[in-house]
């Protein structure tokens, strides 16, 4: 699991997380052939939103770089 891309690119995001001030969670989403489709990190504190989740600012990244495609 330590070198699986989809566990290495949540824990980038739990550790920008932190760097912005905010609690340290990531996640990432990925599609069943292993290619990450969304990633992102929790953003509740630095935005004041309890709508920043982790798992809403992920899905929300990804559906940008699906409209932006």
């Amino acid at each position: 699991m330590d070198n699986d891309p989809g566990f290495l690119a949540a824990v980038e995001e739990a550790k920008a997380g932190f760097e912005e001030g905010g609690v340290p969670i990531g996640a990432c989403l990925v599609s069943k052939d292993g290619k990450i489709l969304g990633r992102g990190h929790n953003m509740r504190v630095q935005k004041g939103s309890a709508t920043l989740h982790v798992r809403f600012t992920s899905v929300l990244k990804n559906r940008g770089q699906q409209m932006s495609n």
